[in-house]
């Protein structure tokens, strides 16, 4: 046991040191993961807008033929999944489905950042995938369609974040 006023003295001054960067330590790391999801979240939306001003251009029907190749292009082109979906909540277009598994894909008009989308223009969400089996963060944005509004959804998977975080630690 320290009885010396001078070795209590250097405890309490290690501890209080170890306490504080802690403390710092738990502060950077909940303002960068706020930054870091903020940026990602950014990113989605200024995609799904840029996607909606080029679904605009095209010329072809808004069918699932067509618009599941485009999703697939834009996917690629921003190496993010991309959802289109018509609005009646069917989805047209999948970066990660096509064929059978596009058609058998369930109604989307009832999730959190679509319906969000269609009240306010933009919407967002952070919840479980049951179609991929992981956690996501989606973002939506509407475009025209000839049946009303439609919704764009750009999503990533919450990992990716998490990695960057691990990697910044």
């Amino acid at each position: 046991m320290i009885k010396s006023f001078r070795g209590r003295l250097f405890l309490a001054t290690i501890l209080l040191l170890i306490v504080t960067e802690l403390a710092i330590g738990l502060h950077l790391e909940n303002g960068l993961r706020t930054w870091i999801n903020l940026n990602v979240e950014d990113d989605l939306y200024r995609n799904a807008k840029a996607i909606r001003e080029l679904l605009v251009l095209t010329d072809k029907p808004y069918n699932t033929n067509n618009m599941d190749l485009l999703a697939d292009n834009f996917g690629i082109a921003i190496e993010r999944r991309v959802t289109i979906i018509d609005p009646h909540g069917r989805v047209l277009g999948d970066s990660e489905l096509s064929g059978v598994s596009l058609l058998e894909l369930e109604n989307h008009g009832d999730r959190p950042e679509v319906q969000q989308a269609i009240k306010s223009q933009y919407g967002i969400a952070r919840r479980f995938s049951s179609t991929l089996n992981v956690s996501m963060l989606y973002v939506a944005v509407t475009y025209q369609h000839q049946d009303g509004l439609g919704v764009i959804r750009v999503q990533t998977s919450l990992s990716n974040v998490e990695q960057i975080i691990n990697k910044i630690q």
